[in-house]
Formats: C-alpha cells, sequence, structure tokens
C-alpha cells in the first residue's frame, strides 16, 4: 500500500505493465487501463477526468470476470436512469461468454 491517493499510475518503461493504485491499494491482474484528461489552458479545466480502470478476480468457482473501476463514464440504467452503472464481463478462456451491468442506484442487473 501507498500512501493513500486517489489513483496513482506508475510506468517502470515505456512498454512496461503499468502499476496501478486506487485509493491507496495496489490493482493486479490488470485488463485494461484508461485516463483521458484535457485542458485549454494550464488554468482551464474543460470536464472532468474520464477514468477506466479493469481488472480480473475469480469467483468463489475458480472462474474470472471484470471487475470495472469507473469514473465519469456514463452508461445509463435502463429502469431507473440513474449513472451509477457497473459493469462485470465473465470469462470462458479469452472470450466473454456474459456481461453483467448491475445499477448501484435500484439494484436491477441486465
Amino acid at each position: 500500500m501507498i500512501d493513500a491517493k486517489f489513483l496513482t499510475i506508475k510506468l517502470d518503461e515505456i512498454n512496461s505493465v503499468p502499476k496501478v493504485f486506487y485509493k491507496g491499494e495496489e490493482i493486479t491482474n490488470l485488463v485494461h487501463v484508461g485516463i483521458d484528461w484535457a485542458t485549454g489552458t494550464d488554468e482551464t479545466v474543460y470536464g472532468k477526468p474520464l477514468i477506466d480502470i479493469e481488472y480480473l478476480e475469480k469467483d468463489s468457482f475458480g472462474v474470472p470476470h471484470t471487475v470495472s473501476i469507473k469514473h465519469n463514464r456514463t452508461i445509463v440504467c435502463k429502469e431507473c436512469e440513474g449513472i451509477n452503472v457497473d459493469i462485470n464481463r465473465l470469462y470462458a478462456g479469452a472470450n466473454i461468454y456474459r456481461e453483467i451491468k448491475e445499477c448501484k442506484d435500484c439494484g436491477c442487473k441486465s
């Protein structure tokens, strides 16, 4: 664990696997790391940073699935129209065999 900054991404070399620390905890088994941030000047920020991190975890049966950490990405729930939606992908080998979207506002899954 490093100091509890919101997000730290470290690259030892240009082609190395990034080390990602989210809220002070290292995220391992990375699948995707994306961050997009832009400004018009050094004093003006347009919008918020778009953060998209995905990593693999295994469930209690040993089946890997993707866990997502997303900030400022808009995925809208079809039931309540909330935007607090997580996407988990379940894999069979290298192929996605099921994608589950779960709304953290109303609890529905699709």
